[in-house]
């Protein structure tokens, strides 16, 4: 019993840093939608800048949830400094 519990455990906590990482950084490469349970960021969320050569997260979305919108808002704080 005291095996599965520590592996519910580990398991639980894996699956808490993999959405915590999906929801902090943002990221579409141009192929593979990055869908996480929490966060859902897909390729409609970002757009391609041709200056940069890279994908930015769009500023606004009608569907995001309070977590995504929160991230949404940091990410282009920081990108605005």
């Amino acid at each position: 019993m005291d095996g599965f519990i520590a592996w519910l455990t580990g398991s639980i906590f894996m699956w808490f840093l993999g959405e915590s990482l999906n929801c902090s950084f943002p990221y579409y490469d141009g192929e593979e939608e990055n869908v996480g349970l929490v966060c859902q960021w897909e390729d409609k969320d970002f757009y391609y800048d041709k200056t940069e050569e890279e994908w930015i997260l769009m500023p606004e979305d009608s569907d995001d949830n309070w977590i995504e919108a929160k991230t949404r808002k940091r990410y282009w704080k920081k990108k605005e400094e």
